[in-house]
């Protein structure tokens, strides 16, 4: 902050009743004419003659562990070469480790903050949710939950989301400057990350695995992040974005503009341009037709490439009606090695519109209606039509703080395959990744939804989501030993004698159409002030049309319960399982968190298989009874201590 005479500080104070249909009472008058919250501020002044301190803040840290896990018997040389050969693994306890650590905050001026960090890692006492992975083409994203990194994470926001933490998996140490000055703000970066180079003991042993690996063990991956932004004005600003991550035989640097301008109360511009170059292997989907031509290749080529990355957005919000049009495009050596990026070699448009009627508190049934509708196209940057997508929802604001919301849309993909391997070579007759004479699959997919939640009251909350696609993609991935793939030459190739589960040369995929139920439902149920239990329940089921088989069925279930002792003590449970996955994971922990740097955590991780798989000698052709592992069977587990205490003073 910066004070003195004359001064103003802008403010805002507000309440949110829940009870109340989700009322909102503020002390300023909010003008939903105006999209920006920030410029209906308060304003207060008088603040002159501030003494301000330094500020120091050392927390070290300590974390005790001991961990358990099912290992390999064999090495995966054994395996490979005897075909016969069940590994039934052995469960290892591992010796008690120790990791201290410390963080230190010190606050240069009122408005710089410097935060360094060694191993600043609490990635035990927050488990990420269970998710349906089935089918998946492109990466999940999970959000940063470690609160050395969150703290300040909106100084390296951008649209394109270039840094996201997530892949500074176990840092050694990480040190951070962030502030503003003026109309500048500014932040810096700076992590080792000893993950890429922490290969497990087992492989380290194995020979093959350490003649091809060996040079990357205890290797650090080193990454640095800048970032730097002006304001323009009142509510727009220019900014400037830099990450790198350097690992042997690997790097990528990223680098761009952004700017974000309102035009006035209910418009803004917004714009993000970005650079990228990288040493690493990339896919190469013309390998067989150049190893053919007799030019030497790999099927993942060590190469520097080079790419480029865009968005753009304009956006009109208004009191009941808005709309949006949008968009962004990365191209095929786009990456971003320290940030998230779902897809490269695609551009996607987006336009979007909505209307509104004015809340009415007193209504007797529905408080507020809303209509959206939404519309976007994908293409590549060779000029093929990737997919489309058409949306119309409509939402309704119920009372006894009730939400009802329904859609329908309709939508076209087209895949090539050259996204999932490599590219048929027609002169010689060699197959791609597709089976069949055709390298690429398209149709068409409609989908109905809908979606609820209610608070009945205090104790009880209640949430659903459910709907069905017709016309949905089957990728022909299969979904592990319960759900192997169920393409037409799948199924010709399990049914043919000649078949060997334990060598297996599987057909090309065939991707289908199929019809998709998902289902999202959770309960909340607080009988007492200190007791939270939460039940939740996920489902997903694709059935493929030409076979007329299941593809996958997946079931998730979660189990939460937190009980609050104290205002600073609580104890928290979680069990998880997912069917497809015959996997049972649970959590236990009793907390004391009197500020929010001085804490103590006593827990006990546990992962174990329930009528599961074994899948130490990698994933199963075909369900195989001596695969199959009947009752529970452990896979890992973990009991830890974590403990830090905050140490504060002023200079």
């Amino acid at each position: 902050y910066t004070a003195g005479k004359d001064k103003l500080w802008g403010i805002h104070i507000w309440r949110n009743i829940d009870r109340f249909n989700d009322e909102i009472d503020s002390w300023m008058p909010n003008n939903r004419d105006n999209a920006s919250l920030l410029s209906q501020a308060g304003h207060i002044t008088g603040l002159e003659g501030i003494q301000t301190q330094r500020q120091l803040e050392v927390t070290p840290s300590l974390t005790v562990s001991e961990q358990g896990e099912r290992l390999r018997t064999f090495s995966l040389a054994d395996l490979g070469n005897n075909a016969a050969l069940v590994d039934p693994g052995h469960f290892v306890n591992q010796p008690v480790e120790f990791e201290p650590g410390v963080t230190v905050k010190l606050g240069i001026t009122p408005t710089i903050t410097v935060d360094a960090a060694v191993n600043p890692d609490f990635a035990q006492v927050e488990a990420d949710s269970t998710v349906i992975l089935a089918n998946q083409r492109f990466p999940i994203f999970f959000p940063e939950k470690r609160p050395f990194f969150l703290e300040g994470i909106d100084y390296f926001q951008t649209p394109m989301n270039v840094v996201h933490t997530r892949t500074i998996v176990d840092p050694d140490f990480a040190v951070k400057l962030t502030g503003k000055q003026g109309r500048n703000t500014f932040a810096l970066l700076m992590a080792s990350d000893k993950a890429p180079g922490d290969y497990p003991d087992q492989d380290r042993a194995d020979p093959d695995f350490a003649r091809a690996f060996g040079k990357y063990f205890d290797k650090n991956s080193l990454i640095g992040v800048m970032r730097l932004k002006r304001d323009l004005g009142t509510q727009s600003s220019i900014g400037f974005i830099a990450t790198t991550s350097n690992f042997p035989d690997n790097y990528n640097h990223v680098a761009g503009f952004d700017g974000r301008f309102r035009l006035n109360p209910k418009t803004i511009i917004q714009f993000q341009l970005l650079g990228t170059t990288s040493h690493r292997p990339f896919f190469n989907p013309d390998f067989v037709r150049e190893l053919l031509g007799g030019v030497p290749t790999r099927v993942n080529r060590d190469r520097i490439g080079n790419g480029l990355g865009y968005y753009w957005l304009y956006d009109y919000t208004g009191r009941n009606f808005g709309w949006f049009i949008d968009g962004v495009g990365r191209t095929r050596d786009y990456r971003a090695n320290v940030g998230f990026t779902r897809r490269t070699n695609t551009n996607i448009n987006e336009l979007g519109f909505r209307w509104g009627t004015e809340p009415n508190p007193k209504a007797k049934y529905v408080i507020k209606r809303q209509l959206n509708t939404y519309s976007s196209i994908n293409y590549d940057f060779q000029g093929r039509l990737q997919n489309f997508f058409n949306e119309a929802v409509v939402s309704f604001n119920l009372q006894h703080s009730s939400f009802f919301q329904t859609g329908i849309n309709y939508a076209y993909e087209r895949i090539f395959e050259e996204e999932f391997g490599f590219r048929r070579t027609l002169d010689t007759g060699i197959g791609g990744a597709f089976s069949g004479d055709d390298s690429e699959r398209s149709g068409y997919r409609k989908q109905l939804w809908a979606y609820g939640e209610r608070n009945f009251n205090k104790k009880f909350y209640a949430y659903m989501f459910a709907g069905y696609t017709f016309g949905a993609t089957d990728y022909d991935f299969g979904a592990g030993p319960k759900y192997p793939r169920v393409s037409p030459e799948y199924l010709a190739y399990l049914s043919d004698p000649l078949t060997d589960p334990r060598q297996p040369n599987p057909p090309p995929l065939n991707p289908g159409r199929g019809n998709l139920l998902d289902i999202d439902t959770g309960f909340t149920y607080k009988p007492t002030n200190p007791l939270n239990i939460f039940l939740g329940y996920t489902k997903s089921r694709l059935v493929r049309n030409d076979t007329g088989r299941v593809a996958y069925d997946d079931n998730i279930w979660v189990l939460r319960s937190t009980y609050q002792f104290t205002r600073f003590t609580f104890a928290r449970a979680r069990i998880d399982y997912d069917s497809l996955a015959s996997s049972v994971r649970g959590q236990l922990i009793f907390g004391w968190t009197p500020n929010p740097g001085t804490a103590f955590y006593v827990g006990y991780n546990d992962d174990v298989s329930y009528n599961g798989f074994n899948t130490l000698n990698g994933n199963t052709l075909i369900f195989d009874s001596q695969f199959h592992q009947p009752g529970i069977s452990r896979n890992r587990r973990e009991f830890f201590i974590k403990m830090s205490y905050l140490f504060r003073r002023s200079f």
